[in-house]
């Protein structure tokens, strides 16, 4: 596993100021670099990305479609040959410049490229900063279900420029504070309840410091066990429910539900599991769910779902032998792992999730 260096934001510093002077190091002599870019990124970051970034002036970029539609094998494949077409070697970086999709992509064509290459994620988006672009985990999905095939991979270089969050609209904000919440209600309770009162008087609040502290925190649990076979299963919390909830949205809805909410849906399921099967006392699940409601948006559509919610969970990487493995607590910052949930717990869990804004008591 290589090590991943960390570009953050530190005072006075541009990030992509340091992110110049790394590719103009050593390590790279002879690099050829090629940008990975969507509809957004290519208007909104890429010119201050050249800009700041010298070392990239001459280098290709490629426009990937926007979201989850990236994650796809034919968008792979085309960049497998595009990238043959410009006869990059086993030397040649892959710079993803975009949100967790993109990184995802990114980091699973770099994987499987020439039998790997480097690649540098430059996250764009919340959830990329403190999440995605992290642990080098990459994917792809397969027949609807999320990251059905992949590689652990770790990218070269992560740079973290918040500055990035501005050009975010709320909806993209709110999944990110999803993600960071859930990060620091499985490592931290003193942090996740001090980020649950942020949010109580600005349901939006983001600063540099958050965004930091929240992916070194996260990067610390994915080195302890990178090939996610104990500790760093407990970054799954959410994501049983979460990602099913997420390939189904993207199915039916026009506007479909972003991975960060689909994790807290996730989340508030897990917490009624909780309740019942690892003994989270009552009033700290009713006032996580309570606290977390504000950030959702409408989600009465995926009610008529149900049936098809639980399919893309018999398909999740975490399903054995007929049931359902769930990250649950015991307290804020005490996650059980490999929970086994049987078919009509997880229905009750989902049924407690989509209906939650609208019950006077949660319980």
């Amino acid at each position: 596993m290589e090590k991943t260096r960390f570009i953050l934001s530190t005072g006075a510093l541009n990030p992509l100021v340091s992110l110049n002077r790394a590719l103009r190091s050593k390590s790279f002599d002879g690099a050829r670099f090629f940008i990975l870019t969507d509809a957004n990124t290519v208007d909104l970051c890429l010119p201050t990305l050249i800009s700041s970034v010298a070392a990239l002036d001459e280098c290709a970029f490629f426009e990937l479609p926007e979201g989850e539609a990236c994650k796809d094998i034919g968008v792979a494949q085309d960049l497998w040959l595009q990238l043959m077409d410009c006869h990059a070697d086993r030397n040649a970086v892959i710079i993803n410049l975009g949100g967790g999709a993109l990184c995802d992509l990114g980091g699973f064509v770099a994987a499987s490229y020439k039998r790997g290459i480097r690649f540098v994620n430059v996250p764009t988006t919340l959830l990329a900063m403190v999440d995605a672009a992290v642990g080098g985990k990459t994917a792809i999905n397969v027949g609807g279900v999320k990251n059905q095939v992949g590689f652990f991979h770790s990218p070269t270089i992560i740079c973290i420029n918040p500055a990035f969050l501005r050009t975010l609209p709320d909806k993209e904000l709110q999944s990110g504070l999803f993600e960071i919440i859930k990060t620091y209600a499985v490592c931290d309770a003193g942090r996740c309840n001090k980020t649950l009162d942020k949010l109580a008087c600005d349901e939006l609040f983001v600063d540099d410091e958050l965004v930091c502290d929240c992916a070194m925190l996260k990067s610390t649990v994915a080195g302890e066990d990178f090939y996610d076979r104990g500790r760093r299963k407990i970054l799954n919390f959410g994501h049983t429910l979460g990602h099913a909830i997420e390939s189904v949205s993207l199915k039916h809805d026009d506007n479909p539900m972003s991975h960060g909410q689909a994790v807290g849906l996730g989340m508030a399921g897990a917490v009624w599991l909780s309740v019942r099967k690892t003994g989270l006392d009552r009033a700290v699940a009713t006032d996580f769910v309570q606290r977390t409601a504000t950030l959702f948006d409408d989600i009465d559509g995926l009610a008529a779902h149900y049936d098809e919610i639980l399919d893309c969970m018999r398909a999740d990487k975490k399903a054995t032998s007929g049931t359902y493995n769930f990250v649950l607590l015991k307290d804020l910052g005490r996650p059980v792992v490999d929970v086994h949930v049987s078919e009509s717990e997880a229905l009750d869990a989902l049924a407690f999730a989509l209906g939650q804004k609208k019950t006077a008591s949660f319980w």
